[in-house]
This record gives structure tokens, C-alpha cells and sequence, in this order.
């Protein structure tokens, strides 16, 4: 299971083990890892699947949000 959000990215090893305790209830194969994109791209991403938009489009997104972010 990919996690997004702010607060997994900060790397908080307590709250993953207790995120992935949960999930080995439900599955023993399953596991959590917090995904390094910022967390605006799965809002944007979710807009442009409303639209129905392009994967090309979704990919463009992702690129030119993790751009401006770094120049931040």
C-alpha cells in the first residue's frame, strides 16, 4: 500500500509500524511506504481523473508539480 500526505513523508517510523500492524491484520503480504511526491499531486491527480484526462497529461502533472516544489 503506497501512502501519501505530508505527515507519512516525515518518516515517523512509529506511526508506519502502527499503520502496517493494522494491515497484517487484514493481509500478511501487505505493507505500507510513504510516497515521496509532494502531497498536492494526488489532489491535482484526482482532478484530472474527474476531467478525464490523458495519462500523458497525469504524468505532466506530477513532473511540473515536483519541479516547482524543489525550487521552493
Amino acid at each position: 500500500m503506497l501512502l501519501g500526505g505530508g505527515l507519512l513523508q516525515a518518516g515517523n517510523a512509529r506511526l508506519l509500524e502502527g499503520i502496517e500492524a493494522g494491515l497484517r491484520e487484514i493481509g500478511p503480504g501487505i505493507m505500507a511506504r510513504a510516497n515521496a511526491s509532494p502531497p498536492i499531486v494526488g489532489a491535482a491527480l484526482l482532478a484530472l481523473d474527474e476531467l478525464g484526462s490523458s495519462a500523458e497529461a497525469k504524468e505532466r502533472l506530477r513532473r511540473e508539480i515536483v519541479e516547482a516544489v524543489g525550487r521552493l
